[in-house]
């Protein structure tokens, strides 16, 4: 998306591009609060965006303790939650426990693991049709 300001060469104050009208400041200005909310910090904001361009961060999937779908060893689909993140080069990791063990494994998302009870069925089925 392209700025609507520049910095004043000068002053370095922010300037509106001589280009730019009211009407898209303000719908530019009204879709970052939708996305930000009402309370937001910009130093925390910016050391994000930061942390994202440096590859410095992961999106979590999921909570800890939130609900998760299996397929376990017998080949049937169990609930779980989710215990902790294993982070891999390219991807996010979940660690999970199915009911009949006593150990934790870690699996991404969309193999083993699913969010919904749904996707693990849709899952299990396709599996039953190689």
């Amino acid at each position: 998306m392209e700025r609507l300001t520049k910095k004043d060469c000068k002053t370095g104050w922010p300037v509106v591009r001589p280009d730019c009208t009211v009407y898209s400041m303000t719908n530019r200005l009204a879709a970052i609060e939708d996305i930000l909310g009402d309370e937001y910090d910009l130093a925390r904001l910016r050391a994000l965006v930061q942390a994202d361009r440096e590859g410095k961060h992961a999106i979590l999937p999921c909570k800890i303790g939130e609900k998760l779908w299996c397929i376990n060893n017998y080949g049937e689909v169990e609930e779980t939650v989710a215990a902790g993140f294993f982070i891999q080069k390219d991807s996010v990791c979940i660690y999970y426990k199915e009911k009949m063990s006593s150990e934790y494994y870690n699996a991404p998302l969309g193999e083993i693991l699913f969010l919904t009870r749904e996707a693990a069925e849709e899952a299990l089925k396709g599996e039953k049709h190689v």
